[in-house]
């Protein structure tokens, strides 16, 4: 599609023109203050915290739309509270779910853009 549309491009994309939604910004949406760590990192915490040591469960949280972004939620629970959260579904390797966690990364397949997009 983007071969089509897009001719001259080469499959590269320019994020500048793609990609204007607030999350690609450098600057934080939470005032002054900025945290970043590696998602393994934060996942062998939570392990270590909360899960004995276990594998921590993911779920599909919610997906919420605004002006300019889509954003997946991942919920993300000990394997003793299964109960708590059985109403999520459970957040699969499928490589053709709209969000799917493979190999210590979280894939997003985005989907329908809207006219307020650039």
């Amino acid at each position: 599609m983007m071969e089509e549309e897009y001719r001259g491009m080469n499959g590269q994309i320019n994020l500048k023109r793609f990609a204007t939604s607030p999350a690609f910004s450098p600057k934080s949406r939470l005032g002054h203050f900025r945290f970043t760590f590696p998602l393994e990192e934060v996942l062998k915490a939570y392990s270590q915290q909360f899960c004995s040591g276990g594998q921590p469960v993911m779920r599909v949280y919610e997906t919420v739309l605004y002006k300019q972004e889509i954003v997946y939620a991942v919920l993300v629970h000990s394997p003793d509270d299964q109960k708590n959260f059985s109403q999520y579904p459970l957040l699969t390797e499928d490589p053709n779910a709209v969000c799917f966690f493979r190999e210590g990364r979280f894939f997003w397949r985005s989907e329908a853009m809207c006219e307020t997009h650039r």
